[in-house]
């Protein structure tokens, strides 16, 4: 197993070493089965499947583009992650203690269902050109610190009943087709502070509008329409209000089209009864009084049966007594 150290300061030679490496792991901590547990260095899985550590002393770690995957942990010891520009999916546990306040986390495989899990010591987050397509109960950075997130250039279309961090001072939502933007009250009165920087692409109105399920409110000194949705009755009777608004014509239109359906059947409906023949059972009504005739059983007897000869002389003899 291969164990390199890193220390502190690197020849221009050594760093453009390190920057060729593709590492497939990060660990804020070393497994203690690489390097001494009390050093607890952050080290970086390579390829090959060794290891590289970092030293305690370094407060910038650029590690874009390193083809990185897995983070297995951040670490608490740096003060500024560059994790740019790799294949990173989940960030899902940080070293407690942590000093790291500004993670650089943009074009990576992050999306709305990806783990955040960050250091309450984080205030600059960067999660620009990822895969978010939706924000939809989002509460990933509810107990965070963050003062700054950006999440320009994703795919968001949707922004619903998500909650950002009280602290939030900046959110850069530049470059997503959003279409549905729909905040709490506490939200909306966040984004709205005197010192607070929303940097939005202005939606088209009609479509904020039109995908509301609360009540638009305009941002002050914009022409940009927010939802604000409280859950209260009010805002139910909204939302009912606007489902009604934006789908009464298609409704009405439907009830056309089964309207004329059925003017069009009804014609042939009735054609097609009217030339059905009918038998009724009083039809045979004639035939009440007549009595009830039954059959005699024949016998298969072949023996006792009689013959042709037999049969034909009582005709015979009926005819000799009438003459």
């Amino acid at each position: 197993m291969q164990l390199v150290m890193w220390p502190v300061a690197l020849t221009l030679l050594q760093a453009a070493q390190v920057r060729a490496r593709n590492f497939t792991a990060l660990w804020g901590l070393c497994p203690e089965t690489i390097v001494d547990p009390s050093e607890k260095p952050m080290c970086v899985q390579t390829a090959t499947g060794g290891y590289i550590t970092f030293s305690k002393a370094m407060d910038d770690v650029d590690l874009s583009a390193r083809g990185i995957q897995v983070v297995g942990s951040l670490p608490n010891d740096v003060v500024s992650l560059n994790l740019a520009n790799n294949s990173i999916h989940d960030v899902p546990a940080y070293i407690p203690n942590s000093q790291l306040t500004r993670l650089d986390l943009a074009f990576n495989s992050l999306s709305q269902t990806s783990t955040l899990a960050l250091p309450p010591s984080v205030t600059t987050l960067d999660l620009s050109h990822n895969f978010f397509t939706q924000l939809l109960h989002w509460s990933a950075l509810d107990n965070s610190a963050i003062t700054k997130l950006v999440l320009k250039n994703n795919a968001l279309t949707m922004i619903r009943e998500t909650t950002f961090p009280l602290s939030l001072m900046e959110l850069d939502l530049t470059g997503n087709p959003i279409l549905s933007f729909d905040v709490s009250s506490a939200t909306f009165a966040l984004l709205t502070k005197p010192n607070f920087v929303l940097k939005l692409d202005k939606p088209a109105s009609a479509d904020i509008v039109t995908t509301c399920v609360g009540i638009p409110m305009l941002l002050p000194n914009t022409n940009t329409y927010l939802c604000v949705n409280n859950g209260g009755h009010d805002d139910i009777a909204a939302m009912a209000f606007s489902f009604l608004s934006k789908y009464a014509i298609i409704l009405v239109a439907l009830f056309a089209i089964v309207l004329v359906l059925r003017w069009y059947l009804r014609p042939r409906l009735e054609n097609e009864l009217m030339s059905r023949d009918t038998y009724l059972s009083s039809n045979c009504n004639f035939l009440d009084n007549d009595p009830i005739q039954y059959r005699q059983t024949v016998s298969v007897d072949v023996a006792a049966a009689p013959s042709a000869a037999q049969r034909t002389r009582p005709a015979s003899n009926a005819s000799a007594l009438s003459n």
